[in-house]
């Protein structure tokens, strides 16, 4: 059984719902990013990237899977971080901030940006 799943959201369109309980603190989805080159930047329309300035460049990602649909909260239940696995792989990881419960919508605060 998958641990999030789509659904139609209350807040604006779809969000990402959680089938099972997630305790505050717990990192509960890892989604790869794929690294976009720079002459690729001006070619993306979509609202599926993301970027951001890493030692000094500038970095465009694809976003595939659960964290393009996370929908904004005021007060938020996860928080999502850009983490490095190696050169050239990164991964958004989501960590809970309070006890989410099954069937919750997750959230994040857009304006806070993602953390690295």
């Amino acid at each position: 059984m998958m641990d999030l799943i789509p659904k139609k959201s209350n807040i604006h369109g779809y969000g990402i719902f959680t089938q099972r309980d997630i305790k505050k603190g717990e990192s509960f989805n890892q989604t790869l990013l794929s690294k976009l080159p720079k002459e690729e930047h001006s070619n993306i329309i979509s609202t599926h990237h993301y970027g951001q300035t890493i030692e000094g460049i500038y970095t465009r990602f694809l976003i595939l899977g659960p964290p393009h649909f996370y929908n904004h909260s005021e007060n938020p239940n996860t928080e999502i971080k850009l983490k490095k696995t190696t050169e050239d792989f990164y991964y958004l990881e989501s960590s809970a901030l309070v006890d989410i419960n099954k069937g919750d919508e997750i959230t994040i605060l857009y304006f806070e940006g993602i953390k690295f």
